[in-house]
């Protein structure tokens, strides 16, 4: 029996990204083709979705890169926030008043109402 050889997680996400970038530039069938390389993740598939979109015309992979790389920099800079976010403690929210303060705060407003 053969062994079906995968490709990476990375390789993945950037098939995803890619997917994303060559549907949003109208290009759908080369689209499914990644998506379904990323989703089974067989190098198979990764090699018929490569053979595929380098059919395209050199002018139309290039617009697919560049949004394609726009993408996959903005999820780098998210997670790289939301790691920094996870490590950070937020800070406690401390009242102005506690109860005792603002029964206090209270009792003197209606002390003063009383007299006023």
């Amino acid at each position: 029996m053969d062994e079906v050889k995968e490709v990476d997680t990375d390789t993945r996400q950037g098939l995803r990204i890619l997917a994303d970038s060559t549907k949003l530039k109208g290009t759908e069938g080369v689209a499914r083709r990644l998506n379904k390389a990323a989703e089974s993740g067989t190098q198979a598939d990764y090699d018929q979705a490569e053979t595929i979109f380098d059919s395209l015309p050199v002018d139309k992979r290039q617009t697919i890169k560049v949004t394609a790389e726009t993408k996959a920099e903005t999820i780098r800079l998210t997670n790289e926030k939301r790691k920094e976010s996870a490590g950070k403690k937020p800070n406690p929210v401390e009242p102005a008043l506690d109860a005792k303060d603002e029964l206090d705060a209270l009792k003197e407003e209606m002390e003063q109402a009383l007299k006023g």
